[in-house]
């Protein structure tokens, strides 16, 4: 699937309270970057007293369109799945993006397709903390191996259990998944994250790629955080200026 002008998704982890959460949300969707924001990505924040109210805070001020990634990495507790997501559902967003890991059960797919028609379902596999040497070591395939494998599998036991192949309408993919995404899996849109352009730190991301060639390569979604939330002060960029920076690399891979 072709990118959209609305390819960023923002990941806001790590913010120690709801103030700070919302701040971060507002600037970003207020500055260079915002005209291009697809949603806010929530992780570590959904587990906090606070993070219904960060959730429904960011929908007030995200642009319209753009939704909420929730991003639990599910796995296959049915309960824990069912209250996370519920806490969320309906009241708070309307249809969000869920990630559910790849290694869960086709069992659980089902389950939150049948309980939850509205969410969109990310399926996710390797981290870009993982370096391909790493995977390798663990796995005997690189990262672009594995996941087909893992599709592979998922893919037949979902259809087994289903008459229609609906486990997931996104894939978590990383850059050097995306080509044999694209041959192999154009069905589903690709979240990709680990973007880090020239001018930023890599930080605790071992497989790294740019704004412009991921959504070269066929991203539909980019995750990014620090990149638009701090910059790389040591090299004098200020999270603003790496929004603009940010903003250009997406027009001039989009051709807008």
């Amino acid at each position: 699937m072709k990118a959209q002008p609305r390819c960023i998704l923002l990941a806001v982890d790590n913010t120690p309270d709801l103030a700070s959460t919302t701040h971060l949300v507002s600037a970003v969707t207020k500055g260079p970057a915002g005209p291009y924001l697809a949603g806010v990505k929530f992780n570590d924040v959904l587990d906090a007293l606070w993070g219904h109210l960060a959730v429904a805070e960011a929908i007030s001020v995200l642009p319209e369109g753009a939704t909420v990634f929730l991003d639990p990495k599910l796995a296959d507790i049915a309960d824990t799945n069912r209250n996370r997501i519920r806490r969320y559902f309906d009241d708070v967003v309307e249809a969000p993006v869920v990630t559910i890991s790849i290694h869960a059960s086709p069992k659980t797919f089902v389950g939150i397709r049948q309980e939850f028609p509205g969410v969109r379902v990310a399926v996710m596999g390797v981290p870009t903390d993982w370096t391909a040497e790493e995977c390798i070591a663990r796995y005997g395939e690189p990262p672009d191996v594995l996941m087909q494998w893992w599709l592979v599998s998922l893919i037949q036991q979902y259809e087994a259990r289903e008459s229609v192949f609906i486990p997931a309408e996104l894939a978590i993919a990383s850059f050097d998944m995306l080509v044999m995404m694209r041959e192999l899996y154009p069905q589903f849109s690709c979240i990709t994250p680990g973007i880090r352009d020239e001018w930023m730190l890599k930080g605790g991301q071992e497989r790294t790629t740019s704004t412009a060639d991921a959504l070269r390569g066929g991203a539909s979604y980019l995750v990014m955080g620090t990149q638009l939330l701090k910059g790389n002060p040591d090299a004098g960029i200020s999270a603003e200026e790496s929004q603009r920076r940010t903003a250009e690399q997406v027009k001039e891979a989009l051709g807008l």
